[in-house]
């Protein structure tokens, strides 16, 4: 949807409550759109209003804070963050897609903030977090 993606909450409001258009069908892909395109107004009105859940992820394993992550919105990151139970150290983390898009503020914020690093792994058991922030 262009309105999520635009950032224009009033439009999707109208679409979905005055010509009753059901997002439901649609609504994780309206939340990752939203949150990739940093309208956090939307994203908190999917989540909060219409009780989207956001732990729903893609086929490819990304939930809506991977997207926020991966494009450094920071706002939309610490929004989402408390909401998703992640397991410890995922491969397929959103640290890791923050890393790999040079998104510093996001790496910062999911490290020291969240605590979202292996501390001091061995060398046999480096994830792709530390191949990821070192390129």
């Amino acid at each position: 949807l262009k309105a999520a993606e635009c950032g224009h909450l009033e439009i999707l409001k109208y679409f979905h409550e005055t010509l009753q258009i059901p997002l439901q069908d649609g609504i994780n892909y309206v939340l990752h759109t939203a949150s990739l395109h940093n309208s956090l107004q939307i994203v908190k009105y999917l989540v909060e209003t219409l009780h989207c859940d956001p732990a729903i992820s893609t086929e490819d394993k990304w939930t809506a804070l991977h997207f926020a992550a991966a494009e450094g919105n920071l706002d939309i990151v610490k929004y989402l963050f408390p909401l998703i139970k992640l397991p410890p150290f995922p491969e397929n983390s959103p640290l890791n897609r923050a890393c790999e898009s040079n998104q510093l503020d996001v790496v910062k914020y999911l490290i020291l903030d969240c605590n979202t690093l292996q501390p001091n792994p061995l060398p046999d058991q480096r994830n792709d977090i530390h191949t990821n922030c070192c390129k």
